[in-house]
């Protein structure tokens, strides 16, 4: 069989390794305390991040949204913070998928206050769909999928429990429209095409890190589950440091039911951790 192609897939990590996000449950605690709602972590804390936010915002998920993206859009990098993400655009991965609403990548290579997403070539779509078609272009070759939206464009941002039905319809019913065609595809031995972030992630090995395969994201464990089903030649790597996930994690135990390998990294900290992730995939 042909060598599969390859995605970068990553997520929040790097941009707290970068020392500018924060991670959930402190983003979440300061939105209930700009809305004046109180927390009770021991009842919270059962709950998904993605409902957690509809508690924490009484619901105004819509408007707590505008005003996050507002400080999302004016961060700014050091040349230190810029020289991490250079590393990661230097993998030699033509397609990158990112759950970040914020372009730290983008941002290494290029001074834009704003970013705009491309069309794929020869193909049209509406702006509602743009989580699912549009890309922004780091180079001639080399492309990034905000999959979770863009903090410029905040009525496209995928948070709290509607938002994620409404992207996993979407994924549905792009997948249904498309499926034959993959399918004879394979059959064949043709090149799929790729239109959507969704065409990689299907039919290629997806390489995961920093990203925390968090149990509310939905939208990527059921697409993980469609891929086993039927592409189960195509991989899917998850890099992880070894002290993170215990033997009885519902992560891991998920993970291993769907079939993806789990990369355990001996390190001390998240420093290491990425030190040594970037010299294996590079």
């Amino acid at each position: 069989m042909k060598e599969n192609n390859r995605v970068l897939f990553v997520g929040n990590g790097i941009a707290m390794q970068m020392g500018i996000a924060e991670k959930w449950d402190t983003i979440i605690k300061d939105i209930a305390e700009d809305y004046d709602v109180k927390l009770f972590p021991d009842t919270n804390n059962y709950l998904p991040n993605n409902m957690q936010i509809v508690i924490a915002t009484n619901d105004n998920v819509d408007k707590a949204m505008a005003e996050f993206c507002e400080k999302l859009k004016a961060i700014s990098l050091t040349d230190e913070q810029k020289i991490f993400g250079k590393k990661i655009l230097s993998l030699p991965f033509d397609k990158i998928i990112t759950t970040n609403y914020t372009y730290e990548l983008e941002k290494s290579v290029k001074n834009n206050k704003l970013f705009r997403c491309t069309n794929p070539k020869d193909f049209r779509y509406k702006r509602s769909d743009m989580t699912l078609f549009g890309y922004i272009p780091i180079n001639k070759n080399k492309k990034v999928w905000h999959i979770h939206g863009h903090a410029c464009a905040c009525n496209s941002v995928i948070i709290g429990h509607y938002y994620y039905g409404k992207l996993l319809s979407k994924i549905q019913q792009y997948i249904s429209s498309n499926m034959k065609t993959w399918i004879a595809n394979q059959k064949y031995g043709r090149e799929h095409k790729i239109v959507s972030w969704v065409d990689s992630f299907l039919t290629d090995d997806v390489y995961m890190f920093g990203f925390g395969m968090d149990l509310c994201e939905l939208d990527i464990w059921w697409l993980v589950c469609c891929k086993k089903r039927h592409f189960p030649d195509s991989k899917i790597y998850f890099y992880v440091p070894k002290w993170e996930l215990a033997e009885n994690n519902s992560r891991r135990l998920l993970m291993n039911a769907y079939g993806i390998i789990i990369r355990e990294v001996e390190c001390e900290n998240y420093s290491d951790f990425y030190n040594i992730i970037l010299d294996e995939l590079s």
